[in-house]
């Protein structure tokens, strides 16, 4: 099981590096890279020579770390607050990353493509009521909390507990992690505003989740530099995903 932690902890890694990388090219003004969460990720990497072999060793890793978290979601984590709560958080990423392992293992053998026709269509179905549009803006909601928590994460160095490190590790890990927090805590927050602004406005169109964000924020005055810090911080988050792999305790 650590091993397998340790594999979709570095494979989550990537997947932010890859994102941080595609939002950097569409503020350098690269209309093609406008979908900048993880599909878009993994969907880019389908594009290029030997993308399949690592989109399939990524699967592999993302499934590992659904895994890990569906253990944790089960048996509870030691170290933790075995509450109800940090269970449910559990058992939400292991459905999260579980889903994405699931579409990059599609992309490797040629489908999956779209999956997000199919979740505009949902969102479409659900905006046509009223009860539809409030458990979206509910899920918005959700997101800006779970920013905040990420945010509150990185700025108190809450991360640092995993870790049993000195010297230049130890300032290497609070650096990224504190900065990788914070930008991924402050996007998911964007996400969450965008998604109650499209409830709020009826227009599904615009419910969706990270690229949406970043989308949104390279329209406002600015926009390209934004876009970059944004896209740093992301990829700072990955490069400490990458520091997880190797030293966070598990």
């Amino acid at each position: 099981m650590k091993s397998l932690a340790r594999v979709g902890l570095a494979a989550r890694g990537i997947i932010y590096l890859l994102i941080g990388w595609l939002a950097w090219l569409t503020a350098a003004g690269d209309p093609e890279d406008s979908k900048k969460d993880q599909t878009g990720a993994l969907q880019e990497i389908a594009q290029h020579s030997g993308g399949r072999v690592l989109l399939g060793v990524l699967a592999a890793g993302l499934a590992g770390y659904a895994l890990w978290r569906l253990s944790e979601c089960i048996l509870g984590s030691a170290g933790e607050d075995d509450g109800i709560g940090h269970r449910l958080l559990s058992g939400v990423r292991a459905v999260a990353y579980g889903s994405l392992a699931y579409t990059a293992a599609s992309l490797v053998f040629g489908s999956g493509g779209g999956s997000g026709d199919k979740q505009k269509t949902v969102t479409a179905r659900l905006m046509e009521s009223t009860a539809g549009r409030w458990a979206i803006a509910a899920v918005g909601a959700v997101v800006i909390g779970v920013g905040i928590a990420f945010i509150v994460k990185g700025a108190m160095r809450k991360f640092m507990k995993h870790f049993a490190l000195g010297g230049a590790r130890r300032r290497f890990v609070v650096i990224t992690g504190c900065a990788g927090n914070i930008a991924r805590g402050a996007v998911f927050v964007l996400t969450g505003g965008v998604v109650i602004h499209a409830a709020w406005t009826y227009d599904a169109e615009q419910a969706r989740g990270l690229d949406g964000a970043l989308q949104e924020l390279a329209q406002t005055s600015g926009g390209p530099v934004l876009l970059y810090i944004a896209g740093a911080g992301l990829a700072l988050f990955g490069v400490y995903g990458l520091a997880e792999a190797a030293w966070r305790r598990l």
